[in-house]
């Protein structure tokens, strides 16, 4: 991560921070792919990669995830978690636009982020 993504205006065709995409994401176990839901952090044009946060309803781990607390205005039906660790996609890999976070949510995730959240799977 290049620092803390600042608010533009919501695009359904260019990835914005904090705009919630489907993406196609690299299993970590493997050479697979999944569609899930992704945060957009950056946006770099000129490599067409943007750095992103997978979100899972699944966390597989108590440490370095952030419950989001408004899934509706991001089209997500489940209880739903934001892994901490940034991972770069092309933009090739972003398949559906599904809305931007709640502001409340960025506030929350980006003091996760800052503060590491460690030990805790229900960052707030």
């Amino acid at each position: 991560m290049r620092g803390v993504p600042s608010f533009r205006r919501i695009s359904m065709n260019e990835p914005v921070p904090w705009s919630v995409w489907i993406a196609r994401v690299l299993f970590e176990e493997g050479n697979t792919f999944k569609n899930r839901p992704v945060i957009i952090l950056n946006n770099n044009t000129v490599l067409c990669m943007c750095d992103v946060l997978a979100v899972t309803s699944k966390p597989k781990s108590n440490r370095h995830v952030y419950r989001i607390k408004n899934t509706e205005c991001i089209k997500l039906t489940k209880e739903s978690y934001v892994k901490l660790s940034a991972i770069e996609l092309k933009h090739d890999d972003l398949c559906e636009f599904l809305g931007m976070l709640d502001k409340r949510d960025r506030m929350g995730l980006i003091s996760s982020m800052q503060a590491g959240c460690y030990g805790s799977m229900f960052c707030d």
